[in-house]
């Protein structure tokens, strides 16, 4: 009886470690991020929010432009953007 026992132990561990191993596996590889985000605020001197500025990222390698408009309180976000070293511009009109 204690041999059956260890037998058909044994047989249970192998089959829970083929089932793990599946189901890790289906799962697949965890994804790495190759893109950066940028986001703020944009005030100026006395701390007041600047709506609506028009905010460029320059991807000073690649030379590539990326925009966004911020919202009413200056917030804004560029999302996706190549990894890399950037010029940030900004402007709004009426805005020095």
């Amino acid at each position: 009886m204690r041999d059956l026992h260890n037998v058909l132990f044994a047989v249970m561990n192998r089959w829970v470690a083929v089932w793990l191993a599946c189901a890790v596996g289906a799962v697949g590889p965890i994804a790495q991020t190759i893109t950066a985000d940028i986001g703020g605020t944009i005030t100026d001197s006395r701390a007041a929010f600047v709506t609506r500025a028009k905010l460029t990222a320059i991807n000073i390698d690649t030379n590539i432009a990326t925009s966004t408009t911020g919202n009413e309180s200056g917030i804004y976000s560029i999302r996706f953007l190549q990894i890399g070293r950037f010029e940030i511009v900004f402007g709004s009109p009426g805005f020095r």
